[in-house]
């Protein structure tokens, strides 16, 4: 303890002078120095043409809208319309489903009706071509008349 009180002044000059060349630094100091360095790179990127990260992604949303205006002219689907169409194609699948099951058995029915009206039609056919067939000959009957009282 004695040679602590000896050298108590040089040890309370070397801590002032350690202070006053601020070798040791405070908070406050800190943010000073961290608020004056921020404000330089801030007005060196800004002098040089660069553009900070809120300006950058407002820049980019720019960008996109432009590229899908481009898009759209050009007469391509945007994502946001691939979307969209997506969605209204499942909707259209939810709302039209038809199953297998289902498709099969109208597909039958469906058969069997078009074969009743082709059936239907050749039969109208054959009596067409028949009652063609009756006209034909009354016609000439009548026409052999004629000419036999013409003679």
């Amino acid at each position: 303890m004695d040679k602590f009180v000896e050298y108590a002044p040089w040890i309370v000059v070397i801590v002032i002078f350690l202070c006053q060349i601020k070798l040791f630094v405070r908070p406050e100091d800190l943010e000073k120095k961290h608020k004056i360095i921020t404000e330089e790179v801030d007005t060196k990127i800004k002098s040089a043409g660069f553009t900070m990260p809120a300006d950058l992604e407002k820049k980019h949303n720019e960008i996109v809208e432009e590229v899908d205006a481009k898009i759209k002219d050009a007469g391509f689907m945007t994502p946001a319309d691939f979307e969209a169409k997506r969605a209204d194609f499942a909707k259209y699948i939810a709302d039209n489903y038809v199953s297998n099951q289902t498709y099969f058995y109208n597909h039958d029915d469906l058969k069997k009706e078009t074969t009743s009206i082709k059936d239907t039609l050749y039969r109208i056919d054959d009596k067409i071509e028949k009652r063609n067939i009756e006209d034909r000959k009354m016609l000439l009957e009548v026409m052999n008349a004629i000419i036999k009282k013409a003679n």
